[in-house]
C-alpha cells in the first residue's frame, strides 16, 4: 500500500489534468459557418453569412482577389449572421474570389469560396407602336432579362440606354431600377416615345439597346408599300378627288397622312383631306384624298416612303 504522502499529488496532479482540459475546453472558441449567399437588399448588392458560434466574434473580415480588403464588421452581439454591404446597384460579372476571416481573440478562422458570374441575356420580345400623322412611334419595348449567375443583376437608367441611329433617346424603368434575382428572369416594359418622322421611313431605322456590355439592334425597314390610281374625280378641269389603292406589305401601319402631294414639284400640304387614315400590315385599302380648294389641272406626284405616282390628267 503506497503512503498518502505518495498518492496524493498523483491524485492532486490528476484532477489537475481534468481541470485544464475542462478549462481548455470552456475556453475553446467553436465556430461553423453555415451558410453564405448574395442578395439585393434595397438596390444594394450584399453578401449574407450565416453561422454558429460559442462566442461573439471580434470582428469579420471580407477581401476579394481583385479589391483586397472590402469590409470589416464588429458584431456588438450573438445574432448568427452578419450582411456585407458590397455597393449601390453594384453589378459583378467578372470572376471573383472572396476570403472571409472570422476572428476571435487568440484564433482565427479562414473561408474562401467563389460564385458563379455570367452576363445577362436580354431579348428583345415585343416592339409597340403607334401610327401617327407626323411619324412612327415606337411607344414602347417589351425585354426578357434572363440572371444565370449567383449575382443579383441590376439594370439602371446608367447601364441601359436606347438609341434611334445613334442618337440616345429617352426611356422610362417604370422603377428606379430593375433587379434581377439570381437564376431568375424578368419580362419588363420599358417606355420610349421613340418618334421616326414619316419622311425618315424610306430608308431603313436602327434602334440599338445597350446593357451591361450587350448590344441588341432592332431595324426598322424602309416601308413597303405600292399605290394604284383608280379613280379621278372632276369638277371641269379641276381634280375634286383621286381614288387610290394602297397595299401596305411593310411590317408596321401606316398612315396615309405621310402621303406627300407634289403639285408642279410643290409640295402641297394641309388643302386635302384623306380617307381612310390607317391601313394595316398586309392590308390593301381603297384611299380618297379630297382637295379643297379643288387642284387644277397640273403636274401632279404621289409620295409614299419609297414609292412614287404621277396623277395623268
Amino acid at each position: 500500500m503506497q503512503p498518502i504522502g505518495v498518492v496524493a499529488p498523483v491524485i492532486l496532479g490528476i484532477i489537475c489534468v481534468f481541470l485544464l482540459i475542462y478549462m481548455y475546453n470552456k475556453l475553446k472558441v467553436t465556430f461553423n459557418l453555415l451558410s453564405y449567399y448574395l442578395r439585393n437588399e434595397n438596390g444594394n448588392l450584399s453578401l449574407k453569412i450565416k453561422y454558429l458560434s460559442s462566442k461573439v466574434p471580434k470582428k469579420f473580415l471580407l477581401y476579394t482577389d481583385v479589391d483586397g480588403l472590402i469590409s470589416i464588421i464588429t458584431p456588438s452581439e450573438k445574432k448568427g449572421e452578419v450582411t456585407f454591404i458590397l455597393g449601390k446597384f453594384r453589378n459583378i460579372t467578372y470572376p471573383c474570389k472572396y476570403l472571409l476571416k472570422v476572428e476571435f481573440e487568440s484564433e482565427v478562422y479562414t473561408y474562401e469560396f467563389t460564385f458563379k458570374t455570367s452576363k445577362p441575356l436580354v431579348e428583345l420580345l415585343e416592339v409597340s407602336t403607334t401610327s401617327s400623322p407626323i411619324g412612327l412611334i415606337v411607344r414602347e419595348l417589351i425585354f426578357k432579362i434572363i440572371n444565370d449567375s449567383d449575382y443579383p443583376i441590376y439594370i439602371t437608367d446608367e447601364n441601359f440606354k436606347i438609341y434611334l441611329n445613334d442618337r440616345e433617346v429617352s426611356k422610362d424603368l417604370g422603377d428606379k431600377y430593375l433587379v434581377v434575382d439570381p437564376h431568375k428572369f424578368i419580362i419588363t416594359r420599358v417606355v420610349t416615345n421613340i418618334l421616326v418622322n414619316y419622311k425618315e421611313l424610306s430608308k431603313n431605322n436602327v434602334i440599338t439597346i445597350k446593357c451591361l456590355d450587350q448590344e441588341l439592334k432592332h431595324v426598322i425597314p424602309d416601308i413597303k408599300v405600292e399605290l394604284k390610281i383608280i379613280n379621278i374625280d372632276y369638277v371641269k378641269d379641276n381634280i375634286k378627288t383621286i381614288e387610290l389603292m394602297i397595299s401596305n406589305s411593310w411590317i408596321y401601319s401606316i398612315n396615309t397622312y405621310w402621303i406627300d402631294v407634289i403639285v408642279n414639284d410643290k409640295l402641297v400640304k394641309g388643302n386635302y383631306i384623306i380617307e381612310p387614315s390607317i391601313i394595316g400590315s398586309g392590308e390593301s385599302r381603297k384611299v380618297i384624298l379630297k382637295f379643297k380648294p379643288f387642284i387644277k389641272n397640273h403636274s401632279i406626284k404621289l409620295i409614299l416612303g419609297n414609292e412614287e405616282i404621277h396623277v395623268k390628267v
